[in-house]
């Protein structure tokens, strides 16, 4: 145990670069500024320039709308020509003409070269809709609201906004979890594939077992994700506060960590193993790290996150705990099912030792079935 962790700690530090870490940790927060820079340059800034002609005598409807698109900067005119004329002399990409005629409410776009900008004309269409349905409907403002509000979700036995924030919290947990396993790949099919036949790993073998040789591999493998996961995790929770992405209390956050922080680590860490011995056993068998088969070896992980990931809604399911118990899936469902759901403890009992049981069969197998040529 003692050349295990010797031979752990010796991994870790030699792929640990503090320097490495936070420069990635200063990129990862450029992009996500850089990304929220964007978005807010792009509300306030129109793609294209356009009109909005509105051929209605109305006064009150045509002093409204105006007002309403003065707050994107868009002009609105009650003549045809003027607006035409523009469009022909290019003082303009594009007008939008509400049209009256039309058996059903349409804004009917009118440019001379392809229109691209749908996004910004849906922004549009939302300011106008409040101002001229009610009129051509004839119902009052309150109405037409109460209309577009339609039927209000109440969970009864649950608390809909605190489950909106377990969604968000959820799914940054499962993204984190599946760059790790991925991370855990590369690193073992590297450490393992690779050098396996070199000097070195033939030297160490030299004075210690194969199983500490493997195990200190998945130890120092397990360390560098867990690294990483918390240095993201830590990261991601505070932008996702700030933002106001996430907003849970201080007792919400306390009772979280009480009732669900601990089991999280303990299936983060038996399905994080089964997939570290899962790759180790993927390395063993292979002689090269560029064979085809490390390409299907990524898809396993990749699969059983997105079957998991389009299956949250049915994190309360017979089916989704029926999932608990195919190490593949795991990882993914009982955490999921501990973030969004009061889980069942026989069932994380259960699932957690047959995912053990097969971690060891894997762990066997690694062991059992390497060869050094050197």
């Amino acid at each position: 145990m003692n050349k295990t962790i010797a031979l752990a700690l010796y991994e870790y530090k030699g792929k640990v670069n503090v320097k490495a870490d936070l420069v990635s940790l200063l990129l990862v927060s450029i992009l996500i500024f850089s990304r929220l820079f964007a978005g807010q340059v792009a509300e306030d800034t129109p793609p294209t320039k356009l009109v909005i002609l509105f051929e209605n005598p109305n006064g009150e409807l045509y002093s409204q709308l105006a007002t309403e698109m003065k707050k994107l900067n868009i002009p609105v005119y009650q003549d045809s020509n003027t607006v035409l004329e523009m469009l022909e002399i290019d003082n303009i990409d594009a007008y939008i003409d509400i049209c009256n005629s039309c058996k059903k409410p349409t804004l009917k776009v009118f440019s001379k070269k392809e229109f691209t900008a749908l996004n910004y004309i849906n922004l549009i269409k939302s300011k106008i809709e409040p101002i001229l349905i009610p009129s051509i409907f004839r119902i009052n403002d309150k109405l037409y609201f109460d209309i577009m509000d339609g039927y209000s979700i109440e969970l009864v036995n649950s608390n809909k906004d605190i489950y909106k924030q377990f969604i968000t919290i959820n799914t940054l947990f499962m993204v984190l979890t599946i760059i790790g396993v991925l991370s855990a790949f590369a690193y073992l099919l590297q450490g393992i594939t690779d050098e396996k036949d070199t000097k070195v790993t033939l030297m160490y073998m030299s004075c210690m077992k194969v199983k500490e040789w493997i195990d200190s591999k998945v130890l120092a493998s397990t360390c560098l994700s867990l690294k990483n996961f918390l240095m993201y995790i830590v990261l991601g929770g505070v932008g996702l506060t700030y933002f106001g992405i996430i907003e849970l209390s201080i007792n919400e956050w306390i009772e979280f960590i009480k009732t669900k922080l601990l089991y999280l680590t303990i299936t983060f860490a038996i399905g994080y193993m089964f997939w570290c011995y899962l790759f180790s056993l993927i390395s063993v068998l292979i002689n090269n790290s560029n064979s085809p088969i490390k390409n299907a070896a990524v898809l396993l992980p990749m699969t059983a996150f997105g079957i998991v990931l389009s299956m949250l809604d049915f994190a309360s399911s017979e089916l989704f705990e029926l999932l608990n118990f195919l190490p593949f899936t795991y990882l993914f469902t009982m955490s999921a099912g501990i973030v969004l759901t009061n889980f069942d403890y026989v069932i994380f009992s259960y699932s957690s030792l047959l995912t053990i049981f097969l971690t060891i069969l894997l762990r066997h197998l690694a062991i059992k079935y390497v060869k050094f040529d050197g």
